[in-house]
Formats: C-alpha cells, structure tokens, sequence
C-alpha cells in the first residue's frame, strides 16, 4: 500500500509542476508585453492567435524575465526528470507530454 500511496504522491507532485510552469510562463508573458517585449505584442490584435515558447525570451535583457526563464527551464527538467525516473506515463498525468516537453 506504501508504494501506491508515495507514486500517487509522485505524479501528485508532477502535475503541480506542470501548473507551475504554466504560471511562471503566464506571468513571463504579462512582464513582457508590459515591458522589454511590449512592441512586438503591440503588433498583434485582439483575438490573433500566436504561440510563444521560452525561446522566444531566452535573450531578454529584462533581468527579471532571465530569472523566469531560468525558472521555468528549471521546473520542466525536474518535471522530466521525475517522469523518466519514474516511469510515468502520459494516461497517470493530468495533461498530455509533447513532443517539445521531452527535450
């Protein structure tokens, strides 16, 4: 029963993760069209549809966009990190494991 309850803990605990780096790169986005960035997303419209990923900020001279840059890097390799040392699999988590995620 032990063995159940820690893995249950453990995807419990990546889940979160995957929250945590979804916000991080939220507020990323919200410090970067109020600041360094504010010119580009200026350029689009309300309702246009473009996906940013980190590498779009990787070269911000923004100090505080580096910090969340470096955090959000850091949570996906330990969310990584947990899944492959544990063998989880993609149906015990709450979201979906792309291609991009397993770098």
């Amino acid at each position: 029963m032990g063995k159940l309850n820690y893995r249950n803990f453990l995807i419990d605990s990546i889940n979160s993760l995957e929250k945590a780096e979804q916000e991080t790169f939220t507020n990323l986005l919200n410090i970067a069209d109020n600041g360094e960035y504010s010119n580009i997303l200026d350029a689009f419209d309300k309702g246009d549809v473009y996906e940013f990923n980190i590498k779009h900020f990787e070269d911000t001279d923004d100090q505080n966009l580096q910090s969340l840059v470096y955090l959000y890097k850091e949570i996906a390799t330990i969310k990584h990190h947990l899944i492959n040392l544990n063998s989880i699999k993609e149906d015990e988590l709450d979201f979906e494991i792309e291609e991009d995620d397993e770098e």
